[in-house]
């Protein structure tokens, strides 16, 4: 214990913590440079600096105890099961189920709701709704997503998103208010509270009104109309492909997932010049090649 760092039992501390919060043993954190990122009960959180500034500490322990809730809380065949194929809509979706899984920590202890505040202020500084300058730059999971943690913990958008949050506040509560007023009767109810969900982006008109689907109406051009095949996963439906969910090492130069095959990550390629080991070829060993 006496060779450990200050970051090392930090670490300790935020593993018991996150543990704790999941009711689950086996949950594990690392500290990354990278984006944060969970797999499972393994959790990747920012690391803070050596001399653990308040800051960058309530940051990490947001971090850890948003990714705690979601494993306690959250039920992922379930939320796969109602979230909508298309791209805008499954990702306001995502942000919603969000808002509820870390509502519901917020709400039973003052100290977790802190720490998710820091950590969404970190978050809310790169986003793009931080630099929104008229409605159609406003990125609607994030707009909705902080509208309905709104609704459910009662506190405010951090700073850097309210101006981009103002430009379609109006717009989204007066579609959707009621639905989102609604939700927090079913925080703790995930297929009820994912049941007004759906209703609510009907609302908004990011999804069809199923009673609005006619069947039998047809777009076909004539028996040459392209046929055109999607899939709501990570699948190629064309060649029948499943693909890995992609992970933030993926993409990073210096992690073994994603370093270059030739360079390792490093940048420069170790090898052995035999043109300088045998500078003479015409000459053997014992001549002084």
């Amino acid at each position: 214990m006496a060779d450990q760092s200050p970051l090392d039992i930090f670490k300790q501390v935020l593993t018991g913590t996150a543990r704790a919060i999941a009711h689950e043993p086996e949950v594990e954190i690392a500290f990354t440079a990278d984006s944060p990122s969970q797999a499972g009960k393994n959790f990747r959180v920012p690391m803070p600096g050596r001399l653990l500034p308040a800051e960058q500490v309530a940051e990490a322990r947001g971090f850890a105890d948003g990714m705690a809730l979601r494993l306690k809380h959250h039920n992922d065949s379930l939320h796969r099961a109602n979230r909508p194929s298309d791209a805008i809509a499954g990702a306001v979706f995502d942000a919603i189920e969000e808002a509820r899984v870390e509502a519901l920590g917020a709400r039973a202890m003052d100290g977790v709701r802190a720490n998710l505040n820091h950590a969404l202020d970190m978050r809310m500084r790169s986003d793009p709704i931080s630099r929104a300058q008229a409605p159609d730059e406003v990125p609607l999971p994030t707009a909705i997503g902080l509208l309905v943690r709104e609704k459910l913990t009662g506190d405010t958008a951090p700073v850097a998103a309210q101006a981009g949050l103002d430009m379609v506040r109006g717009w989204i509560e007066e579609k959707g208010g009621a639905e989102m007023a609604a939700l927090g009767e079913t925080l703790h109810d995930q297929r009820a509270y994912a049941e007004l969900v759906q209703k609510l982006l009907r609302d908004l008109e990011l999804t069809a009104n199923p009673e609005d689907i006619d069947p039998t109406e047809s777009t076909d051009e004539g028996e040459d109309a392209a046929v055109w095949r999607f899939s709501s996963g990570l699948h190629c439906a064309e060649c029948d492909i499943n693909y890995a969910e992609p992970l933030p090492s993926l993409f990073s130069f210096n992690s073994p997932l994603g370093a270059c095959e030739t360079c390792r990550g490093f940048g420069r390629v170790i090898g052995i010049d035999l043109g300088l080991v045998i500078p003479d070829e015409s000459k053997t060993l014992a001549e002084g090649a």
